[in-house]
């Protein structure tokens, strides 16, 4: 230990079997440190339950840093080796009593160099364990450590730094340039792509029909417009309004409404004590119109009357009107309406 006073860093390590926690630093009393980069020396003291470690038969120690991912990282993890160095059988003090313990005496110290402490900053896992002849192991330490960046920088203006600098460069370059003619190639892809898309929408465009208002602007020329649908129409129903006419003025002619004891014959329904009965006749119409009852409604060439055996009313108004009639029968009197005339019976 006679040149311990020329490390920067050095670490007093009591590693218990019966202890899990994190190493510390029995100088400092906190977590295991170190600076990456700078020399630092391990002096490990063995204990197995709070009392020296018998070392007399240990045949060798190995001492780790690994990598295993960060503090919190789920399992499972995959362990890198850092550090791994082997303590001899002959390099142990197994004499190392209470005595010397309190002198600053220690079973095994090692160090390690600039060039061995040159690990990557971070959370490290520090592991010491013992192997028997036998090759059964004991695990004295297992937790922990901190390891800071130097942030050391070397200048770059040195001939080796400006050729990496500029071999890194153009490695970059390189790189960028592949992903360039890739994309390039890409953008040839789309504009082909977009040009077939292009003329796929044009047809469209110039096959589809124009905004128009007629069949014709959409081009389509079998088929009736408005106009012809309207004349096909009044065409097709002008003999139908002729016959509706018809039916108008002749319906009544030569039919009869016979009345028993209140009822329609044959009908099921009552007729009311009062009730009408309009009708329309052709001008040149001679005949009876209705019979009800006891009474007739007739026409003499268009010119309805009305007798009931008793009474007798003829139509009021002129010869051309006198084909439109209402008839009212009452209890208490008959009425011939002609055009808004009447005639009491």
């Amino acid at each position: 230990m006679e040149n311990e006073n020329q490390k920067i860093n050095r670490v007093r390590l009591f590693a218990d079997l019966a202890v899990f926690d994190s190493p510390r630093n029995e100088l400092t009393k906190s977590p295991v440190a170190f600076r990456s980069g700078d020399g630092v020396r391990f002096d490990v003291v063995l204990f197995a339950n709070g009392a020296l470690a018998d070392c007399s038969n240990m045949a060798s120690i190995v001492f780790e840093i690994l990598d295993i991912g960060a503090v919190n990282e789920p399992l499972l993890r995959a362990p890198t080796a850092l550090v791994r160095k082997t303590v001899s059988a002959e390099s142990l003090d197994t004499e190392l009593d209470a005595e010397g313990l309190a002198a600053g005496g220690a079973h095994f110290s090692l160090e390690l160099s600039s060039a061995e402490a040159s690990i990557g900053a971070g959370d490290r896992y520090l592991k010491i364990c013992a192997f028997d002849a036998g090759g059964d192991r004991a695990t004295f330490a297992a937790g922990w450590i901190k390891v800071f960046d130097d942030y050391c920088a070397e200048l770059s203006d040195t001939p080796a730094n400006s050729a990496n600098v500029a071999q890194q460069l153009q490695s970059e370059i390189s790189a960028h340039e592949t992903r360039i003619q890739s994309l390039e190639g890409d953008v040839e892809d789309l504009s082909g792509v977009a040009a077939e898309h292009a003329l796929s929408i044009g047809g469209l465009s110039s096959g589809k029909a124009d905004k128009a208002t007629s069949l014709a602007g959409y081009g389509i020329a079998d088929a009736y417009t408005k106009a012809e649908a309207d004349g096909n129409l009044a065409a097709a129903l002008a003999p139908c309004s002729a016959q509706i006419a018809e039916i108008r003025q002749t319906k009544l002619n030569g039919g009869a409404l016979h009345f028993a004891n209140g009822k329609a014959a044959n009908a099921l329904f009552n007729i009311p004590a009062t009730f009408s009965l309009a009708c329309v006749v052709s001008d040149d119409y001679s005949g009876t119109v209705a019979t009800l009852g006891n009474g007739v409604l007739s026409a003499s060439a268009g010119v309805l009357s009305f007798t009931d055996g008793v009474d007798s009313i003829s139509a009021a108004g002129s010869a051309e009107q006198s084909n439109v009639a209402v008839l009212i029968v009452s209890p208490t009197a008959t009425k011939l309406i002609v055009n808004g005339n009447q005639t009491n019976g």
